[in-house]
């Protein structure tokens, strides 16, 4: 039987990431602390099952080391990252740790898609450089924007990380449907 996590995972950090965006055009509007407690149970759901996949891959190695090297890592980060969020909204906790934790996250997700693009791993390496490293900036882009006193750079930035976290989403799941349709050739032909 086969197993291979990477496409499903994909999908849980291309929803994390969406989801995500769409906590911070909501957080904008002074939301209740019930829609941030709804935020905070989905964003630990979607840690734990990351958590849980990205784990799978390194006891189970269902995929070549190479891969798993760069997309456990990722797994990890998204899982500790949402895990984090989900605990902070949930218990309404001091939120600046939380911000430096996504952005040493970030650094980490820069390292991976380096590696991703300089060594051509999958099938499209400029699209998985490019989750990697929109994901990277946008969760260290966390940093200016909760420590920035000015509004109006507030706003640029809030406007970018939405825009960030969309483009994590919507890459995060192309790659995802593009993993699971190369797992299924490849069986189909070996």
């Amino acid at each position: 039987m086969a197993y291979n996590p990477l496409a499903f995972g994909l999908l849980l950090i291309g929803t994390g990431a969406l989801l995500f965006a769409a906590y911070l055009f909501d957080a904008k509007k002074k939301i209740s602390f019930q829609t941030e407690k709804n935020y905070g149970i989905i964003f630990s759901v979607l840690g734990f099952l990351a958590g849980i996949f990205g784990l799978g891959l390194y006891a189970f190695t269902p995929i070549p080391e190479q891969y798993i090297e760069v997309f456990g890592v990722g797994y990890l980060v998204f899982s500790f990252l949402s895990l984090v969020a989900g605990i902070t909204l949930l218990t309404k906790s001091y939120r600046k740790p939380s911000v430096f934790l996504a952005g040493i996250g970030g650094v980490f997700l820069l390292g991976s898609a380096c590696v991703i693009y300089s060594n051509q791993l999958t099938r499209s390496p400029l699209a998985s450089a490019a989750l990697f490293a929109l994901a990277g900036l946008s969760s260290i882009g966390m940093i200016p924007y909760q420590f920035l006193k000015s509004k109006r750079l507030q706003k640029i930035i809030w406007i970018k990380l939405i825009i960030g976290f969309t483009l994590v989403g919507l890459l995060a799941i192309y790659t995802g449907l593009s993993a699971q349709a190369g797992h299924v050739a490849s069986i189909l032909a070996g």
